[in-house]
């Protein structure tokens, strides 16, 4: 069996600038699931650092196999692994930005010429593979902060309470005009001693807490868009405008809404949950390239940025536009929205990883 390590994600946990060190999170996709591990490495060349990087991660393998067969998990444990990682050369090429960043502040810390919101950029630095912008990489200070609690939010409704504070602690330390850090890190560091099932619900307070604060410095935390539907019958063209999908989204406080969707609670959402899967499927139809690892990404995409404008006719516009759409006669939350598009992520990233790289593709065509 081939074990196919994919590098998701790089994201600075420790910048020790006058020991030229630099301690990273490494996020890797392989067939046992998605997992990360920490590595420092001292500040050369990119190509070096990445070097260093496909190393420790093949090192790490080993543990992940272990890990899984611990947890049950069958895929490869009792067979011979091959472990490969893909796609290096564009690994490295895109990295390669990243890590000059650091490259660059080395000579500026060596000169003094460092200034300070520069560096709680470069201690907040990230680069997503995945992402055809390269996730925050060019991200100025105040967009970064939205992006980190945005992401907080979305840490909640997958159920990872304590990547919430993580990403929460990004936002704090780029020092929004806001005082977050001041203001905020003690009850941060209060809640990750939490041992209990209201931790999620703790953190949403401190979300919106921070929301509020953020708005009152002036921060923009909706981004507009305009959307429009054009279907041709044999005779006519029929037009329908619909508004900007967060003029159409009821506030999160119109009504109360769990972090998550639980098993035996789906017909709830189960217009907005058909609604995506049918968008996923007609798409699918038009382009029987696609793969489930393109989906993930459109799903994570709108996880982040559900109002955001996305290029016509792609997968994101298109889910979009069927949103827009349910939701103009049936209202709908900001929230409800993004736990059903955290329920459908699951369902694929599950029938990706036992059926193949168009499980879940294969699965809903018919049927959606």
């Amino acid at each position: 069996m081939k074990n196919e390590i994919t590098i998701i994600e790089l994201r600075t946990l420790n910048l020790k600038l006058s020991k030229n060190k630099l301690g990273l999170d490494v996020f890797i996709r392989n067939a046992y699931g998605e997992w990360s591990s920490a590595c420092w490495l001292e500040i050369s060349n990119p190509e070096e650092m990445m070097e260093k990087i496909f190393e420790h991660v093949l090192k790490m393998q080993e543990p992940t196999r272990g890990f899984s067969k611990h947890k049950g998990f069958k895929i490869g444990i009792l067979r011979r692994v091959k472990d490969e990682i893909m796609d290096r050369e564009g690994t490295v090429e895109k990295a390669g930005v990243f890590f000059n960043k650091f490259m660059q502040a080395k000579d500026k810390y060596k000169n003094n010429k460092l200034g300070n919101d520069e560096l709680r950029l470069l201690e907040t630095e990230e680069i997503d593979f995945e992402d055809e912008n390269l996730g925050v990489l060019n991200m100025p200070g105040e967009e970064r902060v939205l992006y980190f609690v945005e992401r907080a939010r979305e840490n909640i409704i997958e159920d990872m309470p304590y990547a919430s504070l993580d990403s929460l602690e990004r936002a704090f330390k780029l020092d929004a005009d806001a005082g977050l850090e001041e203001k905020y890190l003690g009850r941060l560091e209060g809640l990750r001693d939490i041992e209990s099932m209201d931790l999620p619900s703790h953190i949403e307070a401190l979300i919106r807490d921070v929301e509020n604060d953020l708005e009152q410095a002036g921060y923009d935390l909706e981004i507009g868009s305009k959307y429009m539907v054009s279907e041709e019958g044999d005779a006519t063209e029929i037009k329908i405008e619909l508004k900007p999908l967060k003029d159409i989204l009821l506030p999160d406080s119109a009504r109360t809404t769990p972090s998550a969707i639980k098993e035996g609670e789906e017909d709830k959402y189960l217009g907005i949950l058909l609604t995506i899967e049918g968008a996923i499927a007609g798409f699918y139809r038009e382009d029987p390239k696609l793969k489930d690892i393109d989906v993930i990404k459109a799903l994570k995409n709108l996880k982040k940025g559900l109002t955001k404008e996305y290029p016509a006719g792609c997968l994101e516009d298109q889910i979009q536009i069927r949103i827009c759409a349910i939701a103009s006669y049936k209202s709908q939350t900001k929230k409800e929205v993004q736990i059903c598009l955290a329920y459908i992520l699951k369902s694929v990233k599950l029938h990706r990883r036992v059926d193949g790289i168009r499980g879940y593709l294969n699965f809903i065509v018919d049927y959606a």
